[in-house]
């Protein structure tokens, strides 16, 4: 996949949607600097309920994945879309992972740490635009949560 992909699949997730356009350019930037394209085989999880750990987050680039949630409800996702977001807001209030995330097929996906983004974020835009990114981040995060609850 070609930088020049991998920056439009960024600027195309739902969150940066909520975003002020004069921010775009650096949490893209930032989601660039920090991460590292992986392909991943079919059947394998990335993400595991129970996870308090790790601080991984993804964004899919390429391919197909299922969340699971613990009572079994599924659900298939297409890119671009980002994954592990759920944890940085504590849903859990243990603050641990609360699904399974499954790939369906080969994936490609940047993987990222969510402490190394923040981190780079605020060496480079203001803390109140680190905090329009979480609240976009957060709300993005609340629709996913209400998804797997069955309440949408």
């Amino acid at each position: 996949m070609t930088p020049e992909n991998v920056t439009k699949q960024i600027s195309n997730l739902a969150f940066m949607f909520d975003l002020s356009e004069p921010l775009k350019p650096g949490i893209v930037s930032a989601l660039n600097e920090v991460s590292q394209i992986e392909r991943v085989a079919p059947d394998t999880v990335i993400l595991s309920p129970g996870e308090s750990s790790s601080d991984a987050g993804f964004v899919l680039l390429a391919g197909s994945v299922e969340i699971q949630s613990p009572d079994g409800f599924t659900r298939s996702l297409d890119p671009p879309v980002i994954l592990g977001e759920m944890k940085q807001f504590h849903f859990d209030p243990s603050g641990k992972r609360m699904v399974t995330v499954r790939t369906l097929c080969e994936v490609t996906v940047l993987r990222f740490v969510w402490t190394d983004l923040y981190a780079l974020l605020s060496k480079r835009i203001s803390a109140k635009e680190v905090e329009e990114f979480r609240l976009a981040l957060q709300e993005h995060a609340w629709m996913h949560y209400l998804e797997l609850q069955d309440e949408l």
